[in-house]
């Protein structure tokens, strides 16, 4: 567990005008990962082009830590802006050929890509109120080569798919896995040397908590085969001022994809934030997040509501939804206890910086 948890609170500024349960729609910034932003807008002020290989420096000490996180090699790590580009962009490096088997009510990020590009999609429904039916999943995937697209964590009610029984039914039947992680990176531990996944994506603003901009896309270097380059420009070449015609000067995916200029601020922040985390410890923030949901699923259910998801061991994550009124959500507001409201129904998350007090002070007001 987290040791000396006030003090960790104490660097992040929301935590003091509110109580916080909405990490599902984005994550408390640290006053650290601020200064690095206001740090390097100040340094470019002042010293501009001159600091750009030290930026360059800390963007790859970024790549790293993504690296470590999902324990894969930095050359399969690249730093885009968010899931939605990474997603949109591999959509587009795909054999046009290959159907798509998509989950109902999943996020527009994963769906989105593909509705309005031609591709035959097998829908797998969904309720949002049970689990997500892997046989249907196993069954759409027989036959003809296929693409599977779904997210790790859905949003709407925190519920996760079994990402290990997922893999395993896509490496059964050579379909291509793309793995919308924005719900889960930095909370549930995700090891690609232990789980095939073609392409992941996910956006930091959330559990890692660096704001809005950037993000990450990996793409597993025995998948590169199956994709052509996409979005190309001069940050997609080994060394820009060489000829860009010969192959030998282009980076492959994902890092070829980082086709225009350097993006430090985001990305030095990104780092920051990551840092963070890492030195508060993975396993610690996994540990705790799942004591505090257990908790807020406790908290909700003896309020008289019913959780949409259901909850067992690899099913659970930092979201619990549980169907309500808005007015619920008005008083919530009212009384600065912060969480999102969708058409019919209450979500709320905690993330390893809140604390018990804080999902009973939930209870007391619903």
């Amino acid at each position: 567990m987290i040791a000396d948890k006030k003090s960790i609170r104490s660097h992040y500024p929301l935590l003091n005008n509110c109580t916080y349960l909405n990490t599902a729609n984005a994550g408390a910034m640290s006053q650290a990962t601020l200064r690095k932003g206001t740090d390097y807008l100040t340094e470019f002020a002042q010293y501009a082009s001159q600091k750009l290989p030290a930026w360059m420096g800390e963007m790859e000490e970024t790549r790293q830590l993504f690296a470590e996180l999902l324990n894969a090699s930095d050359k399969e790590i690249g730093l885009v802006w968010d899931t939605s580009y990474g997603i949109s962009w591999v959509q587009q490096m795909l054999p046009s050929d290959l159907e798509l088997v998509l989950v109902t009510h999943d996020f527009p990020s994963v769906t989105l890509p593909w509705i309005h590009h031609s591709r035959k999609i097998h829908w797998i429904d969904w309720d949002m109120k049970s689990h997500i039916d892997l046989e249907a999943i196993e069954k759409a995937l027989s036959g003809k080569p296929k693409i599977l697209a779904i997210s790790h964590v859905q949003y709407t009610n925190g519920y996760r798919v079994d990402l290990e029984a997922i893999s395993a039914m896509c490496q059964k039947h050579g379909a291509f896995l793309i793995v919308d992680a924005i719900q889960s990176l930095g909370v549930i531990p995700i090891d690609l040397q232990k789980v095939h996944i073609d392409v992941l994506a996910a956006s930091s603003y959330k559990w890692l908590t660096s704001g809005y901009g950037a993000g990450v896309l990996y793409i597993n270097k025995n998948s590169r085969k199956k994709l052509t380059q996409g979005s190309l420009g001069p940050g997609s070449m080994t060394d820009f001022l060489k000829d860009p015609i010969p192959a030998e000067n282009l980076k492959q995916p994902p890092q070829s994809l980082e086709a225009g200029h350097p993006k430090p601020l985001l990305i030095l922040m990104q780092g920051q934030a990551l840092k963070e985390l890492k030195a508060i410890g993975w396993q610690n923030v996994y540990e705790e997040v799942k004591v505090l949901s257990a908790k807020l699923h406790t908290a909700i259910t003896e309020a008289g509501f019913t959780p949409m998801a259901p909850r067992d061991g690899k099913s659970w994550s930092g979201i619990v939804s549980f169907e309500c009124d808005k007015s619920l959500h008005q008083k919530l507001t009212g009384e600065k206890i912060i969480t999102t409201y969708r058409p019919n129904y209450l979500r709320a998350a905690v993330h390893f910086y809140n604390v018990e007090g804080e999902i009973d002070r939930l209870a007391e007001v619903i």
